[in-house]
């Protein structure tokens, strides 16, 4: 079992420390031990920590941390070259999840995108995550970065959606909860049945009286029209406003 030093104890971290075993150590990125010539030896350190601070993270560890440690970070865009050449096996374990250290997860098999500076370390790291149980994918960083923009649109901006959503029925005095059932049905149908061929509402149906009458409610949400102008932009463009039954 490898031991492990974890650097962060953000939402990725906080996972990582629930999930793994053999962690020796846990480190704020911003204590002044991260840089302690005590530190227990490890085989390989985990900077889940902002992209931002990986280069410099890893170079604080540089006098501490012999350059044979594998040493890894957690960013969905950032290449395994930021981590400090000084460590001779540099690598990535990326989780491709939402991850928030106040919500517990209700999917824990998901995928783990690994990347490394060599063949070997990659094996490695693939290795490991299976004994980890973490369901492993080699994906280089030009692959990872362009997955993790897809997993904005996916995730992020309809989770933003949903939030706009909530405070519209709660401005309005209409119950966000009877929207559940159109959520749920959505997600559930991604996984038989591409997204184009599920489309429905006003933008798809080409319907303009529907849509004009929207924008007239938003009138004075001009964030929220801005979104939902956007949005019916993007359809109609995408289906030439083809007529079909919702």
């Amino acid at each position: 079992m490898l031991k492990i030093g974890l650097v962060g104890t953000g939402n990725v971290g906080s996972l990582l420390a629930h999930r793994l075993t053999g962690i020796q150590w846990i480190k704020t990125r911003n204590s002044d031990s991260i840089t302690s010539p005590e530190l227990t030896p490890v085989d390989l350190v985990i900077l889940a920590v902002p992209d931002q601070q990986i280069s410099i993270a890893s170079r604080q560890l540089v006098d501490v941390i012999p350059a044979t440690t594998w040493i890894v970070h957690t960013s969905g865009v950032i290449s395994w070259e930021q981590i400090d050449p000084y460590f001779l096996h540099r690598g990535v374990l990326y989780p491709l999840m939402t991850i928030s250290k106040h919500v517990p997860l209700q999917v824990i098999d998901f995928p783990w995108l690994v990347d490394g500076n060599s063949p070997e370390f990659i094996n490695s790291l693939v290795t490991e995550c299976a004994d980890w149980a973490l369901s492993a994918r080699v994906m280089q960083t030009s692959e990872r970065e362009k997955l993790h923009l897809a997993a904005v649109f996916a995730n992020n901006f309809t989770n933003h959606l949903y939030h706009l959503s909530k405070r519209w029925t709660a401005d309005n005095r209409l119950d966000f909860e009877l929207l559940l059932p159109l959520i749920q049905e959505t997600v559930l149908r991604l996984a038989t049945t591409d997204p184009s061929a599920v489309q429905t509402g006003p933008a798809r149906r080409g319907d303009l009286g529907t849509i004009h009458r929207h924008l007239q409610l938003l009138s004075t949400r001009p964030e929220m029209r801005f979104v939902y102008e956007v949005l019916t932009a993007s359809l109609l463009k995408e289906y030439h406003a083809i007529a079909e039954d919702h």
